[in-house]
């Protein structure tokens, strides 16, 4: 710990996120890395070993920022469209955890598994059209989608129709649809997001 440090002290555990050095961006192995007190560091949960804890930041971070974004509150219905990636999975603990109702996209063989992370249904989407299974379920429309696997606008287009009036949508991946989207009723965005130790310290608690 450097002068003028006071929030950490030599020896101790932490973890994080160090995104403005491009060498580290794209990543990088080094038994020692430099970093601002300041940035996306935190102290590692104790619950955690250390590969765990380097697993953590990225996909964390972006499930838990999306969600803020969304707005996701008790008793509302998401649909977790990628949802068995690391950014998936993070978001249906935490969309679950905050007392709303997850529809997860999974295959056959890892529906169980949305499922034991709090998904209230896991949806199949390579059988049938994941639109009309959604609105047979919900003929009005649910109150959000998460979508970080959908990479084409029209697919993007096409998944926003399970959505009610006003519903929302938030995209890590499609930036051209969210104006267009707007003009039918419906909140969509790209996400933006910046690691932070503050994050960090929601995650870990």
């Amino acid at each position: 710990a450097g002068p003028g440090v006071s929030a950490f002290q030599p020896g101790d555990a932490v973890f994080g996120q160090f995104m403005p050095q491009r060498t580290l961006h794209w990543g990088t192995y080094a038994d020692y890395v430099v970093a601002s007190a300041s940035g996306a560091v935190a102290p590692k949960p104790v619950s955690l070993d250390y590969m765990q804890a380097a697993a953590l930041p990225m996909p964390a971070q972006v499930a838990l920022a999306s969600l803020d974004a969304l707005e996701i509150g008790s008793g509302e219905t998401i649909l977790i469209v990628g949802a068995t990636g690391g950014i998936g999975t993070y978001a249906i603990q935490m969309a679950a955890q905050r007392g709303a109702r997850v529809l997860a996209t999974a295959r056959p063989e890892v529906a169980n598994y949305v499922t034991s992370l709090g998904a209230a249904q896991a949806l199949d989407y390579t059988q049938g059209d994941l639109v009309s299974a959604v609105r047979t379920l919900y003929t009005e429309g649910i109150d959000a989608v998460l979508d970080v696997a959908t990479r084409d606008p029209e697919g993007l287009s096409h998944i926003s129709q399970v959505l009610r009036a006003g519903g929302r949508l938030l995209t890590a991946i499609v930036t051209t649809e969210a104006p267009r989207l707007a003009e039918q009723g419906i909140n969509a965005a790209l996400l933006s997001w910046q690691p932070s130790a503050a994050l960090l310290g929601r995650i870990a608690r």
